[in-house]
């Protein structure tokens, strides 16, 4: 397939998908209005919300595999980008506050909707944490603003054709690797579910398959 052709089907994953759904469910739970100390209105909603789409993008700018596990959680993968997130270049030690910021927030909020280190907010300052007191608050709109200019920035730099891969040489194997990785996206089904249609657990039939990702594309 072409490179016009393959960077069609990208643009259209994101025109149809990322801006028809993550993003304006991002937006919305933005809009709602917190509490005077900037809590409650679906601040962790927000934040799990916006951690899908660092999860995602990851995915798909992995640099270090070809073919990158579907549900293999790439959070630093998009974070610890410059172009993307110049906002946290200055950190001295951004792999260790990524790996602290993948366990102590996002995956505490994810399995548990609970914070131990931190508060949650949703608060008026460009800072990702705000310290109050003794209390370090983080910052869930500042979070989602930063992560959809980040994918807005992607989507940017793919209609200009100007998106290279660490790893790539130039635009079309970039392309290529995008490309690969949706279509690896549409047609995920997990080994559990392959098994049970497998075994005859389940009817192999087009009203009981499941449809979610084929309506991606």
């Amino acid at each position: 397939m072409s490179y016009e052709s393959q960077k069609k089907e990208v643009i259209k994953f994101f025109d149809d998908y990322i801006f028809n759904y993550l993003i304006p469910d991002i937006r919305t739970l933005q809009r709602l209005e917190p509490d005077t100390r900037g809590r409650g209105a679906c601040t962790i909603p927000l934040a799990i919300t916006t951690f899908t789409a660092v999860d995602l993008f990851g995915y798909f700018l992995d640099p270090n595999s070809s073919a990158p596990a579907i549900l293999t959680m790439k959070l630093k993968v998009f974070l610890s980008s410059k172009e993307f997130f110049p906002e946290l270049k200055g950190l001295t030690d951004l792999d260790n506050f990524l790996d602290s910021f993948r366990q102590d927030v996002r995956s505490l909020m994810t399995h548990r909707f609970f914070l131990t280190q931190y508060h949650i907010a949703k608060l008026p300052e460009k800072k990702l944490f705000v310290d109050h007191g003794v209390d370090r608050i983080f910052n869930a709109t500042h979070f989602a603003n930063l992560v959809t200019e980040g994918i807005q920035k992607v989507y940017d730099k793919i209609h200009k054709d100007s998106l290279i891969l660490a790893g790539d040489t130039n635009k079309e194997e970039t392309m290529q690797r995008l490309y690969d990785r949706l279509q690896n996206l549409k047609n995920y089904v997990s080994p559990e579910l392959a098994a049970a249609y497998t075994e005859g657990h389940i009817s192999d039939t087009n009203s009981a398959k499941p449809q979610t990702t084929n309506r991606l594309g």
